[in-house]
């Protein structure tokens, strides 16, 4: 695409609410923005702004649905308006960054339109499909209408070959162009020496400091049913286990993300022998910092959109253990350790031969993880977006 087709139309992305806080759909919007920022595309992001939400201070048990006014009352309003105010720009785009707001395509069927969508889990949820993951009445309705509006989107961009596979399953034979776009990473990661993770780390505390110096198994996640961060919990304390019996020094588990489910928090408890340590919601500098130095990235998801931890440790030189099973096998490609974390025995097994790594392994699959890297590039991600803006420009 050359230089005129670039900026021959506008981009206005719809973003995610902030007090979700859906850190990496946010991460994504920016990214998308960023990126075409670069390309000296015009562009605007636009999302639901908080107004009944506000009032969670004095309302604080019906915020969800002070969360879904802003969102799915309000919101539409003001798409309205901005679209009758913009009617005279014939070469505008639309791009819905997060699947979960694709019903705001049902408002916008004239227009140019991308709608990206990072899984269908919860689509999934809603018709049965996972019984584990049960969705009560005002979740399955809102599925419902999340699922017309991808269906109504003309153009739909999967951020993995397993999201695309199935969506082309449930939309069935549709008129939009469904295609995959691999995501790169949404921050420049890099290896960061001992000394500078502790700097990075130090608002996290002394016992922080420990773990860095002694190893730590790391998991980046949160308590989603499809994250299994229960099961990482699971297989440590297996390999933990093992290593106290054989008499061998054990490395600490590190859970970066939300704050832990009152389920996880009872089983550390019922293992408070083992060193199990929560890094409750670290910054992406933060997150830099212990990639570079854990001994190993535990991801033992039972499904993912994508799985950008996989990536991000790796561009940090840090093993990564995960699922042997698509998406994650689509981003680990040859550079990562694959287990069925089904089964807790054989998954604790080779995390333990991770462990046992010298610095030499640790540096040849280091150079591995550098090398899968180069297939996940920024450049082409966002020339790949272009084409698929042009697509609906021309349509």
């Amino acid at each position: 695409m050359d230089t005129k087709d670039r900026i021959d139309f506008r981009v206005v992305i719809i973003s995610n609410y902030l007090p979700d806080q859906q850190d990496s759909m946010l991460k994504f919007s920016k990214l998308i923005h960023s990126s075409l920022t670069n390309k000296k595309v015009n562009v605007e992001t636009i999302r639901p702004i908080e107004r009944a939400g506000k009032l969670k201070f004095y309302l604080p048990y019906i915020e969800k649905w002070l969360f879904y006014i802003d969102k799915y009352i309000l919101f539409p309003i003001d798409l309205l308006a901005y679209v009758k105010n913009i009617k005279l720009e014939k070469k505008i785009i639309f791009h819905i960054t997060d699947h979960s707001n694709a019903l705001y395509a049902l408002f916008l069927k004239s227009q140019s339109l991308v709608v990206t969508c990072h899984d269908v889990l919860a689509i999934r949820s809603a018709i049965g499909e996972i019984s584990k993951n049960s969705t009560k009445l005002t979740g399955r309705l809102l599925q419902k209408y999340i699922f017309m509006g991808l269906r109504s989107a003309p153009r739909i961009v999967c951020v993995s070959e397993k999201t695309a596979r199935d969506l082309h399953r449930l939309i069935g034979d549709h008129t939009q162009k469904v295609t995959t776009i691999l995501n790169p990473l949404n921050f420049d990661y890099f290896p960061l020496s001992r000394e500078n993770a502790i700097l990075k780390t130090s608002r996290l505390g002394a016992s922080l400091v420990n773990a860095i110096q002694q190893g730590f198994i790391l998991h980046v996640g949160g308590n989603q049913w499809y994250k299994n961060r229960f099961r990482a919990c699971e297989i440590y304390v297996s390999m933990a286990r093992e290593k106290l019996r054989r008499g061998v020094a054990i490395p600490q588990l590190l859970l970066a993300g939300k704050e832990p489910s009152s389920e996880i928090r009872r089983y550390v408890s019922e293992n408070s022998d083992l060193p199990i340590r929560f890094v409750i919601s670290p910054t992406t500098e933060e997150l830099q910092a212990l990639y570079s130095v854990a001994t190993a990235l535990l991801f033992p998801s039972l499904e993912e959109g994508f799985g950008w931890p996989i990536l991000e440790a790796m561009a940090c030189g840090c093993p990564v253990v995960t699922t042997g099973k698509p998406p994650m096998t689509q981003v680990g490609g040859e550079a990562a350790i694959y287990i069925d974390p089904t089964n807790i025995s054989k998954s604790a097994y080779a995390l333990n031969e991770v462990t046992d790594w010298s610095n030499i392994q640790r540096s040849e699959h280091a150079q591995k993880g550098y090398a899968n890297l180069e297939r996940f590039s920024k450049s082409e991600f966002i020339d790949h977006y272009l084409a698929a803006y042009s697509d609906v420009v021309k349509a």
